[in-house]
């Protein structure tokens, strides 16, 4: 006997037939709520496709927030800049070592000398020095003083100009006998300032600053039978030109270090 039409009997049996007709209409699945199975299929199948659009959504928008988060922690706004608007970013591709020297490279010469002026003396505009408004001196986060003998003016220096210089420095400093006279005017003062070594620390300071994380690749040589370094890799730069520019059109003509102009600037001074 199937097992489905024993235990129907075995109900019965055990079962007075008043409460044997109470549980058949307990049981009885009205006509208008039954289900085929194909649309209860359905159903489920867009239940499910509508729980899992939310988890996505949700999903996306909590790493989205933990993406920022991360972005947010890792890279602070950088320092005020008035040069700022200047700035734009280019691929340039590096020099490799060669054995044909660049025009900043070589034995001391006036050539030489004139290439690593032009970096910082542009057509005969001293880009090293350049004066900024007291609107754009006050978002700096450091104080700086006023120009004498020109009323609303601020005294500046981009560093990257500064760097230029003390690089120039060392360069003509591996050349004591050529530059003998620069050097002694370099090095000269009360306190024996060692301009030289003040020099080599800008540099250290700033290229660890900047830090510049991109990958120096190897190449193999067939003739050498060797691995060599690869240095004429892609870097992404801020167009040096453009920033120069900026500096030459602001340039500072006269500076007397030896005037002082009050001023009310008021920032909130880091140091």
């Amino acid at each position: 006997m199937p097992r489905q039409s024993f235990d129907s009997e075995y109900r019965h049996a055990l079962l007075p037939q008043e409460d044997v007709e109470i549980a058949a209409e307990k049981h009885a699945i009205p006509s208008h709520q039954a289900r085929s199975p194909s649309k209860l299929v359905n159903s489920l199948w867009g239940a499910l496709l509508v729980s899992s659009v939310f988890l996505n959504v949700f999903l996306i928008w909590s790493a989205r927030g933990r993406v920022q988060h991360a972005a947010t922690a890792s890279c602070p706004d950088e320092s005020y800049s008035p040069a700022w608007d200047a700035v734009e970013y280019e691929q340039r591709l590096f020099s490799k070592a060669t054995a044909v020297p660049l025009p900043w490279q070589g034995a001391p010469s006036d050539e030489v000398d004139a290439a690593w002026e032009d970096l910082i003396d542009s057509q005969g505009a001293k880009v090293g020095l350049t004066k900024i408004p007291k609107a754009d001196a006050a978002k700096m986060l450091n104080h700086t003083v006023a120009v004498p003998g020109d009323e609303g003016s601020f005294a500046t220096t981009l560093d990257v100009f500064h760097q230029l210089h003390c690089l120039n420095l060392i360069r003509k400093a591996l050349h004591p006998d050529y530059y003998a006279d620069h050097l002694a005017m370099h090095n000269s003062g009360a306190q024996g300032f060692n301009h030289v070594g003040h020099c080599i620390t800008a540099i250290r300071e700033s290229l660890m600053c900047s830090a510049d994380i991109t990958p120096t690749v190897f190449k193999w040589e067939e003739t050498e039978h060797r691995t060599f370094p690869r240095l004429d890799v892609m870097h992404t730069c801020r167009n040096f030109d453009k920033i120069r520019d900026w500096a030459k059109e602001r340039h500072l003509e006269d500076f007397d270090l030896e005037v002082h102009v009050a001023d009310d600037l008021k920032i909130p001074i880091i140091h």
